[in-house]
């Protein structure tokens, strides 16, 4: 009987093997019949719905510039690709662009990181836009109050000892959100007016594409804006 259980485990673990093998030739396969938001193999899109591959699409883009640029011109936003700024060890850019547009949506235009300008647009797509439609609004600009800056961190006290992520455009503030009719939501005048809840919807869902995000919830030096941040400990508030 025991001889019969080896045997039988054996062959059980021979059938898993087998099946995890056949299921990796068919996601690597050209031909694969998974799409590709299913498909660890494939690039990022903006646009496919989120699924449990997601995560790791964005997290391979974010870490590679060239991905990064091609997932953004597929989604359809207006950039330029930029040298690297290396100022100083402290002050740079790297896969540094200037981002006009995700899609219908303007922005800026705001020189920044690739990784950052493709957070804005997994935000956007999957955050603000629905948020929107809920809300009965339609987004049409993003506006900002910069991504880098050569500066080190402020406190409520002042100037800090260590630099800001702002100094390697690591990090972008977002001020208002423009309106199809003309109106302007800003931070400062609007967070516990009328369309609250929209602001609340979207502050909370930037913390799903940005790893450090700080709303006029957390102090008064963001009472007018968005602090978010492509670094951090998941802390969203």
């Amino acid at each position: 009987m025991r001889f019969l259980g080896l045997v039988s485990l054996r062959l059980m673990l021979a059938f898993v093997t087998l099946a995890v093998v056949v299921t990796a030739v068919a996601v690597l396969h050209s031909d694969s019949p998974l799409p590709n938001h299913w498909n660890p193999t494939k690039n990022l899109s903006v646009d496919a719905p989120i699924t449990p591959v997601t995560r790791l699409q964005f997290f391979r883009a974010t870490r590679d510039g060239a991905i990064c640029a091609q997932v953004l011109r597929e989604f359809g936003a207006r950039f330029d690709e930029l040298p690297n700024l290396n100022r100083s060890e402290s002050c740079h850019i790297h896969d540094r662009v200037r981002l006009r547009a995700l899609g219908e949506v303007r922005v800026g235009p705001v020189e920044t990181r690739c990784d950052i300008a493709l957070r804005l647009a997994m935000w956007e797509r999957h955050g603000i836009r629905p948020a929107a439609d809920a809300a009965g609004l339609r987004v049409t600009r993003l506006f900002h109050q910069g991504s880098y800056n050569c500066r080190k961190i402020r406190t409520s006290r002042g100037g800090g000892r260590t630099w800001s992520h702002h100094a390697t455009a690591g990090a972008i503030d977002i001020r208002a959100f423009g309106l199809a009719d003309g109106r302007q939501l800003a931070l400062l005048r609007h967070w516990d007016g009328e369309n609250a809840g929209f602001l609340r919807a979207v502050w909370r869902s930037s913390c799903d594409w940005f790893k450090l995000v700080l709303s006029p919830e957390y102090n008064s030096l963001h009472a007018d804006h968005l602090h978010l941040q492509a670094s951090g400990w998941g802390f969203c508030r």
